[in-house]
């Protein structure tokens, strides 16, 4: 995930998902990166705004109990995000801890 402004002053996220993929003879593994979101922030990039980008992603893609890890930086308003994807899948707090599945 990563967001930033454009030469344009418009902010956009961009979410990309690194697959592993299990061919059919079951031997070979290969890894492979996907972009499923460059969007525009109508607003700031706050956390809240950008996490209804992601979970409106997650939703659209169906990959909701495939999540891994998110790779971010240190701004806080990722940590916001973060934790709103992660109280959207799993409220509770039984299976997906964000603080388990982000990247620095």
């Amino acid at each position: 995930m990563g967001h930033w402004g454009s030469p344009t002053l418009e902010s956009i996220v961009l979410l990309r998902v690194l697959l592993s993929i299990e061919h059919e003879n079951g031997i070979k593994w290969e890894l492979k990166m996907e972009q499923l979101a460059f969007a525009p922030i109508c607003s700031n990039h706050s956390g809240a705004n950008v996490s209804k980008i992601l979970i409106e992603n997650i939703d659209k893609y169906g990959i909701c109990m495939k999540l891994g890890w998110f790779a971010v930086d240190n701004a806080t308003n990722n940590d916001t995000a973060i934790e709103t994807v992660a109280n959207s899948i799993d409220p509770l707090g039984e299976k997906w801890k964000p603080i388990e599945h982000q990247v620095r």
